[in-house]
């Protein structure tokens, strides 16, 4: 049975996820008396003088005209300082943003702004050039407030976003990432929604390695049921994966309690019940007790468990057989795993291991996951610290954050 589709999920993932997850929605130029003292020029001193007083009595319309005056008149740096300064204070007045990220501009061109506030002046402009849809001139703001203040996490989202706009998904989430990296340092996570975000952003963009790589940071950071499902499912709609593979992913799934609903255990009943009859009852049996299936309503979940229950007893009477090459021996650690023997399980994936004939990182992860099933944690991490590469690599970084960070809800 068929999933929800990547596009389902993304919509679900960003639901709600809009700008002002990321963008903060005043921003405001503070500590401009932190410039140096300025001397201007008779003209502009004058015209500034009277369009304040204009501002003060909230006359805009002499405000503007002054100020018009007073930019016709400016010849140097300090003039253009304070004419950017006072048309700030009047375009807040008039809620004009697209005034405001122009004075801000011109305040920061002018070299007066203070070296200590740079980095909220351009983080200002960002977010007026975004407000405004300028968004050439909102990343050029946003990338140098990155740099004047890396710790500033705000500035990574909504740079993400503006990144974004500019067909950029592999830098937005990439920034998402470094974001997500270093709140995890200093155990901060980012907001959730962040990650929401990215995860959308790069299923659009298909990248499948990096949405894999902040699904893994999302889970390290909000670790519930939904989210591993949610995880899981997109990391396969983003990653080609043969039946194996698909079997060892919806079995973490399992092991995460994250199946949801009828579709999810119908499709791992469909996987197993041939060759695993006993995992397959025992999925129909959990389905059944958490209420997503309905045996006695569903016709299909019925014929499958009825086929495994009368396949269990030829199936555990085949476990007696001698393990006598590498494939027979995972057969059978599969086997007495799919029975939740863990114990019979490793001993015959180390037989498979050292009989050799199948696939090293398919035996190590299915052991690992059995020692960490069994409740040898440590055993299971340091197996699965061993699958580097190929197809089963993120799996194993998925069953290590599973270790450390069971899914709670």
């Amino acid at each position: 049975m068929k999933r929800l589709s990547t596009t389902t999920l993304a919509l679900a993932l960003a639901l709600g996820v809009t700008t002002a997850a990321v963008v903060t929605p005043e921003p405001a130029v503070a500590q401009k008396s932190k410039a140096p003292k300025l001397k201007l020029s008779e003209p502009v001193r004058k015209a500034i003088s009277e369009a304040q007083t204009a501002i003060q009595a909230k006359d805009t319309a002499t405000a503007q005209a002054k100020l018009s005056e007073a930019k016709a008149a400016a010849q140097t740096e300090d003039d253009r300082y304070v004419v950017g300064s006072v048309q700030y204070d009047l375009s807040r007045l008039t809620n004009d943003q697209k005034a405001q990220a122009e004075a801000v501009d011109m305040m920061l061109q002018s070299g007066k702004v203070a070296p200590e506030s740079q980095g909220q002046f351009y983080k200002a402009l960002g977010q007026l050039s975004y407000a405004t849809q300028n968004f050439a001139k909102a990343e050029q703001a946003l990338d140098q407030a990155r740099k004047l203040d890396p710790n500033d996490s705000e500035i990574f989202g909504l740079l993400a976003e503006v990144k974004y706009k500019n067909r950029k998904p592999a830098e937005a989430v990439a920034l998402i990432q470094q974001a997500a990296d270093a709140g995890e340092a200093k155990g901060q996570p980012i907001p959730k929604e962040w990650y929401g975000r990215g995860i959308a952003i790069g299923m659009e963009g298909k990248l499948p390695d990096p949405v894999a790589k902040l699904s893994q940071s999302w889970l390290k950071s909000y670790s519930d049921r939904s989210n591993w499902r949610d995880a899981l499912i997109i990391y396969r709609d983003l990653h080609p994966m043969d039946a194996e593979l698909n079997l060892d992913l919806m079995r973490l799934q399992r092991a995460a309690g994250a199946l949801k609903g009828e579709r999810d255990y119908v499709e791992l009943i469909e996987a197993t019940y041939l060759k695993f009859p006993g995992e397959a009852k025992a999925v129909a049996d959990e389905g059944a007790a958490a209420g997503a299936i309905n045996a006695a309503q569903s016709r299909s979940v019925k014929e499958l468990s009825t086929i495994a229950a009368g396949k269990i007893a030829a199936d555990k009477a085949s476990l007696k057989k001698s393990a006598t090459s590498g494939r027979t021996a995972l057969g059978l650690a599969d086997a007495y795993a799919s029975y939740k023997d863990y114990a019979s399980a490793i001993e015959m994936y180390g037989k498979a291991e050292s009989l050799g004939g199948v696939d090293a990182d398919t035996v190590k992860l299915r052991k690992a996951a059995a020692l960490a099933q069994s409740g040898q944690k440590d055993a299971a991490k340091q197996i699965l610290a061993t699958i580097t590469t190929g197809p089963r690599a993120d799996l194993a970084k998925f069953w290590t954050i599973f270790i450390d960070r069971p899914p709670a809800g």
